[in-house]
C-alpha cells in the first residue's frame, strides 16, 4: 500500500516502463547464462529471448519483472527523501524504544 501510494503520488520521479522492463529482463538473462560461460552466445538472439521469457506464463513475468523495478525504484526515491540516524542503545534502551511503539 505504502509502495502504490509512493508510485502514485511521485508519477513523475517514479516510473518503469516497456523499455526498462526489456533491458533489465536482457541483463538478468546475460548473467544467467554469464555463470554458464554462455552469454557471448546470446548476441543477436537476447531480444528474442527476453521477449519470450517476458511472455511466458500467460505474461506473469512480465508483471513480475514490471513489481520488482517499480519496487527498488519506489525504495530508492523513499531512500533519497529521508534522513537516517543512528544511534547505539544497549538492550534495556532498545527494548524501551520497542515497547512505546
Amino acid at each position: 500500500m505504502i509502495k502504490n501510494k509512493s508510485a502514485e503520488a511521485n508519477q513523475d520521479d517514479i516510473k518503469v516502463d516497456n523499455t526498462d522492463v526489456m533491458e533489465y529482463t536482457k541483463k538478468m538473462i546475460a548473467e544467467q547464462f554469464g555463470a554458464y560461460g554462455m552469454a557471448d552466445q546470446l548476441g543477436e538472439n537476447m531480444d528474442s529471448f527476453a521477449q519470450n521469457y517476458l511472455q511466458g506464463e500467460n505474461g506473469e513475468n512480465y508483471r513480475k519483472v514490471y513489481e520488482e523495478m517499480l519496487n527498488k525504484r519506489v525504495l530508492d526515491f523513499i531512500k533519497d527523501k529521508i534522513s537516517i540516524k543512528e544511534k547505539k542503545v544497549d538492550l534495556d534502551g532498545f527494548k524501551k524504544a520497542v515497547d512505546k511503539n
